[in-house]
């Protein structure tokens, strides 16, 4: 949802500016007329000119799959309505698909030829900046409760849970950044978004990594891993709850923690895929701090 302040103009009128995003996904210039009609549920504006679509042509020689995930998100968040996917083997062509089917909501492929597939968005996903975040965090949560569980126990449950949380993390950042990007991230708090959002993915990626390799870990690394996700679950509750206070605790406990526990156990060697992979997800907790505070900052 946008806000805009009414600007007195003349005697008794008043104006208000139009959202760039709409102005630029029409084309639109100074001096082109729009059509304001008035409705029980308010001010409809329309333009004459149509939107047109914003096409991207993307060429995949090799067959990385990470690099065309990459690039198929990056053309999704930058707002794009069509994509044109070229590929060489099949194995890239499945890709793409399955990129397609599980990172980018609204997408589907509209036309198939040979060597290429045309993505086409089919319906722009309504997004609510708070709401989006706020599941994004829950995700990480418990991603963090499964690996700790997996080393608990010493069992993984299928390697298809963790992977779906990750999916789902990377779907919801996709959806709120191309959302964040289309309104040229004019919230206020649009830019401490977009940063969490990236910490998150990393947090994830962490998380999704030391599950695919793990070890029975020895007694220390438990610990350690266990104090790591408490620690990280108090930035989570802290932001959550809007409670700069319990924030500002969160802070200074996890920077301790980093010195005091991490940094000595990774020196001396030990389970250093685990202790690694809690250095690597408290550091990005520790990131998103500031950004939290950008956003609660603002009224």
């Amino acid at each position: 949802m946008l806000h805009r302040t009414l600007i007195p103009q003349g005697k008794g009128g008043y104006t208000i500016s139009l959202p760039v995003a709409w102005v630029r996904e029409r084309r639109l210039k100074p001096g082109d007329p729009v059509t304001l009609e008035l409705t029980d549920q308010g001010i409809h504006v329309s333009a004459d000119a149509p939107a047109l679509p914003l096409v991207v042509r993307l060429s995949f020689e090799q067959e990385a799959e990470p690099f065309i995930r990459f690039a198929l998100s990056n053309a999704y968040r930058n707002g794009f309505t069509h994509v044109e996917a070229h590929f060489r083997t099949g194995r890239q062509e499945r890709t793409i698909e399955q990129v397609t089917r599980d990172l980018l909501p609204g997408f589907e492929i509209t036309e198939r030829h040979q060597g290429h597939l045309v993505l086409s968005l089919v319906a722009e996903p309504s997004v609510k900046e708070e709401g989006i975040l706020s599941r994004m965090l829950y995700m990480m949560r418990d991603s963090l409760r499964e690996l700790e569980s997996a080393m608990q126990s010493g069992q993984r449950k299928k390697i298809s849970h963790i992977r779906g949380l990750h999916l789902d993390l990377d779907r919801s950042s996709n959806m709120l950044r191309r959302h964040l990007f289309l309104n040229r991230l004019q919230s206020r708090q649009g830019f401490y978004y977009w940063a969490i959002c990236h910490e998150l993915s990393v947090v994830q990626h962490s998380v999704s990594r030391a599950y695919a390799h793990l070890s029975p870990p020895s007694s220390r690394a438990r610990r350690i891993f266990a104090d790591v996700k408490e620690r990280v679950l108090a930035i989570q509750d802290a932001f959550l709850r809007k409670n700069m206070v319990a924030l500002e605790k969160a802070h200074d406990t996890a920077n301790r923690f980093r010195y005091d526990q991490l940094f000595p156990a990774i020196r001396k060697g030990e389970d250093s895929l685990i202790i690694l992979a809690a250095i690597e997800i408290l550091r990005s907790s520790y990131l998103m701090i500031s950004p939290m505070l950008g956003i609660l900052l603002i009224p």
